[in-house]
């Protein structure tokens, strides 16, 4: 039997980020508490994401490993003095102590700056993914009415 599920039951954002290493391993065992992604143009994540939205955590070029649950999101405009202040800020929790992040992000033009909660890892799901985008969002919360057959 299928049930009807409605729309104002899905209010979660589903969003799927690919990480290298040690990211990911960072990620699903608390040590990497905020996720960043840093464009030269506004993309996903940025203004996509919001607080209990979930991230399915991709490992590059394998599948997904894991979940996540995005506690807050800010979004950032980005000069010299706020990717300063960023790197004062957040570093220690961005798993980012290098001097080499930073200066990579340089140029960039925008940041997205994810608190994550509850990692949670997953048996390997195999996903077929061939663009080379590191974010995609596939589901935002439905405004108008709608069903899915669960």
């Amino acid at each position: 039997m299928k049930r009807q599920l409605s729309a104002r039951e899905l209010t979660a954002g589903i969003h799927l980020a690919v990480f290298v290493e040690p990211y990911l391993s960072a990620v699903l065992q608390s040590r990497k508490t905020i996720e960043s992604r840093f464009a030269v143009h506004r993309r996903p994540p940025y203004g996509c994401i919001e607080p209990e939205d979930y991230i399915l955590l991709k490992q590059s070029g394998g599948p997904v490993v894991g979940v996540v649950l995005a506690k807050s999101a800010t979004f950032y405009q980005l000069s010299p003095s706020v990717l300063a202040q960023l790197r004062l800020r957040f570093a220690d929790k961005l798993f980012a102590n290098d001097d080499q992040f930073w200066e990579s992000r340089a140029l960039k033009q925008y940041a997205t700056l994810i608190e994550l909660q509850e990692p949670l890892k997953i048996t390997p799901l195999p996903i077929v993914k061939r663009d080379r985008q590191a974010w995609v969002t596939y589901h935002r919360a439905l405004k108008s009415p709608a069903t899915l057959d669960v």
